[in-house]
């Protein structure tokens, strides 16, 4: 089944979603370990997009009532899909000439609100109490979505061109990512200017909206004196991102909160622990140097860190800990906050009339989470690059400053740690935020050629 819009060559061996706007479906039996019918259609996002492919359903023991080819076609099932409507591919694997999914998911019809490979963050809403807010009829939790639109991107020359391009983005889009940017991005001594990003949101009063230079009146206000006047009079850039806030809909809410399987996966868009990232750095290391790492870690952790330690490696760590251990040598890692930015494909809803805010249905995440901060911009093209590489750079200096076979105290050492000497163990405990956005030993078997690397420079092609 190999072709020319389907050689595997530069597709990653497996993905865990895939988003695409099926042009047609074909009756072949690809193979006996394949349910009969392949899909093709044009990927929507990620490492992928644009890219046509043909991809045929694996069975598996799990997914045998997974819809398929023939119920997509079949006007009369709830998962039908008609040519240019919108289908979500999870577990996509490449191998041998072709490309299967283990299950596949109704995204839209063909006349879906669509917003394709943006970067955005599914995080909860805050009332000005700090309490998380709540929807009145049925109790969940109230989630935006915010999507960049960074093909809009601008920069401001200066403070003055700044207010102003602010307020026609506002007023166009309701909010801005604004993000300060240093002339020297590599420095990250103490005392030298960071990079900064900041959100800017129109907002409302006695429930009516905001004017827009009352906005731009309150961010100056918050943030200019302490915050924009000394970027700029220190050479800094001023990037200006448009932001789409979109509500998303109660019942989905109530399903994030249930914890359960949902059409807007929340674990996704969480950045995770620094521990799974220092851990991918200590592959790439050598062994050496990673055992020596876990000793002077073990050497001076809290007993609750290393028991975690004990049961799941770095990953299972909390930032915390690892930030103290690193500077004690000196060492600043990057701030992890706990929501970030994946490239995703959403597709939006409207109430039954057709009116009013749109609200986001379903969303697919296509990479892996970025803090706020490593998102690029106009001005800073690399920072998912230099986000990666100073964690990576990071854990080389330290492990240059310990010593060669320092005493584990407490009692374990790295060895026993690392093999899981806790009642615990480690049984498969998975890192849900690798590099590769995937959930499985065998996504984290095989990302490991793509996603190794510091920048992973496919993966995160904003």
């Amino acid at each position: 089944m190999r072709s020319g819009n389907n050689a595997t060559g530069s597709v990653p061996r497996y993905l865990q979603y895939v988003v695409m706007s099926v042009s047609g479906y074909g009756d072949q039996q690809t193979s006996e370990k394949n349910y009969p019918g392949v899909i093709t259609g044009q990927v929507m996002g990620g490492i992928l997009n644009g890219r046509s492919i043909t991809v045929a359903l694996r069975k598996t023991l799990t997914n045998q009532r997974v819809s398929k080819v023939a119920d997509l076609r079949n006007e009369d099932m709830l998962t039908h899909t008609p040519l240019g409507g919108y289908l979500a591919l999870e577990g996509v694997r490449a191998e041998n000439g072709q490309i299967t999914a283990q299950w596949l998911n109704r995204m839209g019809a063909p006349d879906t609100e669509v917003r394709s490979g943006m970067p955005m963050q599914i995080s909860p809403v805050y009332d000005k109490d700090g309490n998380v807010r709540r929807f009145k009829d049925n109790g969940a939790t109230v989630y935006n979505c915010q999507i960049l639109r960074l093909s809009e991107s601008q920069t401001a020359a200066n403070l003055q061109d700044f207010r102003s391009q602010l307020a026609a983005v506002i007023e166009d889009n309701g909010a801005a990512m604004v993000t300060l940017v240093p002339d020297q991005l590599e420095n990250s001594e103490p005392g030298h200017l960071q990079r900064k990003s900041i959100m800017a949101v129109r907002g409302w009063r006695n429930a009516e909206r905001v004017t827009v230079n009352d906005a731009v009146d309150q961010f100056t206000a918050r943030y200019g004196k302490d915050l924009l006047q000394p970027y700029v009079g220190a050479g800094a850039k001023i990037d200006i991102t448009p932001m789409e806030v979109v509500r998303i809909n109660a019942r989905v809410c109530a399903s994030i909160d249930s914890g359960g399987k949902t059409a807007v996966p929340l674990s996704r868009y969480l950045t995770g622990g620094l521990g799974g990232r220092i851990e991918v750095a200590l592959r790439r290391t050598g062994k050496d140097t990673s055992e020596k790492m876990q000793q002077a870690f073990l050497a001076q952790a809290h007993q609750n860190a290393k028991e975690s330690f004990a049961v799941a490696g770095w990953k299972g760590v909390w930032n915390s800990d690892i930030g103290r251990f690193f500077e004690s040598a000196g060492i600043q890692l990057p701030r992890m906050p706990k929501f970030g930015f994946a490239v995703s494909t959403g597709f939006l809803g409207r109430h039954f009339s057709g009116e009013g805010e749109p609200f986001l249905n379903k969303v697919r995440p296509l990479t892996s989470v970025l803090p706020r901060d490593a998102v690029p911009t106009p001005s800073d093209l690399d920072a998912h690059g230099r986000f990666h590489r100073s964690i990576y750079d990071a854990t080389l200096r330290m492990a240059e400053l310990l010593p060669e076979s320092p005493s584990a105290k407490g009692g374990i050492t790295a060895t026993e740690a690392q093999f899981g000497v806790s009642n615990q163990q480690q049984n498969g405990v998975s890192d849900d935020m690798a590099f590769g956005g995937s959930d499985s030993k065998e996504a984290s078997k095989n990302d490991a050629t793509v996603n190794e690397l510091p920048g992973g420079p496919e993966l995160y092609n904003f």
